[in-house]
């Protein structure tokens, strides 16, 4: 690989690996497995000659490209906005205005840890990198400071908005009685446990937001995540949850493929890997390459009233052109030669080749014969018998 070829698969891994993010927060990791499988199964069916199923996978890969831009367009959606907010980066952040800081996590520690005291239950979100606009529905609009008593207020039993979520980004509570979309997960994380943390969860499937939900029930204070949802065991805890988002929101906090990042290595070898898999088969594979092959002669039957005395040679060598994946599963025996046999009498005659007499397999060209003739010698039917060169 040259160095231009070496920084396209490493510069394509990046798009990649935000995707993978982005399946694991949504857990759509199992969708993407899928059509990894669909893969496999295709190479055993070619490589068992199980023409039929081939040929339907085939199919299925013909429309693969619509089929993952329908199953994740949510995940697609989510990675472009990031990558425009990271390009729009100074420009976002001005019209956000200053993040959160030190202050705004105290007072959001302080306030989660009173309401769950009081058995009050809260739905607190906090706005990540990108935008939530089109994930709320209804909600007040406020921009209002950020305060214990602000917040108190709004989820109030009494407070027309207290079953809502209170939205907060730049550091300051833009909007209040918002209403989350629902998580559909099924592995039962969701338990006994109310629509608030169903909503919670299924704003951090949808976005990189963090959700702050307190049970009124139980009196308990979860955090929902990049897709998770977990409890949080004591208020040092949520401090260092808290401080830790707020840090990462910042879009200039950009981490790359070579950072630690909080995904570990794992998605990012994966995603090396698929770019370096895919620049093999796509662009390494696709080069024009030629091959030669022994194939047998096949002739139709002789006129009538000849019969056929001696076919030579008996095989001749083809040289074929096409993509190097066009090759992977094609053998001699695969190829067949088809020469049909003039009426031009007893004796010997030469019939030429050409490519019209050579079935070939889907994406291959044919190139030229060697020899680029045959010779056939016919013998009037009841003729002395004659030894024979014919292959049966």
């Amino acid at each position: 690989m040259s160095f231009v070829e070496v920084l396209d698969v490493v510069l394509t891994a990046v798009p990649i690996y935000a995707l993978m993010v982005n399946f694991r927060r949504a857990r759509s990791s199992l969708v993407f497995m899928g059509i990894f499988i669909s893969g496999l199964c295709y190479l055993a069916a070619r490589l068992l000659g199980l023409k039929l199923l081939a040929m339907l996978i085939q199919g299925f890969f013909a429309v693969i490209l619509f089929a993952i831009i329908v199953i994740f367009q949510e995940e697609l959606r989510q990675m472009f906005e990031g990558i425009a907010v990271r390009v729009l980066g100074g420009r976002w952040r001005r019209r956000r205005g200053s993040r959160a800081g030190r202050p705004d996590v105290e007072v959001l520690v302080k306030t989660a840890t009173s309401l769950a005291e009081d058995r009050i239950g809260a739905l607190i979100v906090l706005e990540g990198a990108s935008s939530l606009s089109r994930h709320l529905q209804g909600g007040v609009k406020l921009d209002g400071e950020l305060s214990v008593p602000l917040l108190e207020s709004i989820f109030d039993p009494s407070s027309h908005g207290h079953d809502g979520a209170v939205v907060i980004a730049g550091g300051r509570v833009t909007q209040f009685s918002c209403r989350l979309p629902l998580s559909s997960s099924t592995d039962g994380v969701l338990e006994e446990r109310g629509t608030r943390h169903a909503a919670a969860l299924g704003l951090a499937e949808r976005s990189d937001a963090l959700c702050l939900v307190v049970s009124e029930e139980k009196g308990t204070i979860s955090i929902a995540r990049n897709g998770r949802l977990e409890p949080v065991s004591d208020p040092t805890s949520l401090d260092t949850q808290l401080d830790e988002f707020l840090a990462g929101a910042d879009p200039h906090a950009v981490r790359t493929l070579l950072s630690g990042g909080r995904h570990g290595a794992t998605l990012k070898a994966a995603a090396l890997a698929l770019s370096m898999a895919m620049w093999f088969f796509l662009i390494h594979e696709s080069a024009i390459a030629y091959d030669r092959f022994q194939v047998s002669v096949v002739t139709s039957e002789a006129p009538t009233g000849y019969s056929l005395k001696k076919l030579e040679p008996l095989e001749v060598s083809v040289e074929l052109s096409g993509p190097r994946r066009a090759f992977y599963f094609v053998q001699g025996s695969d190829l067949r030669l088809n020469v049909r046999i003039l009426d031009a009498g007893p004796g010997q005659q030469t019939l030429p080749l050409s490519a019209s007499d050579l079935d070939l397999p889907e994406g291959l060209k044919f190139e030229k014969f060697l020899p680029d003739a045959i010779r056939v010698t016919l013998e009037p039917k009841g003729s002395a018998p004659a030894v024979r060169d014919v292959k049966e």
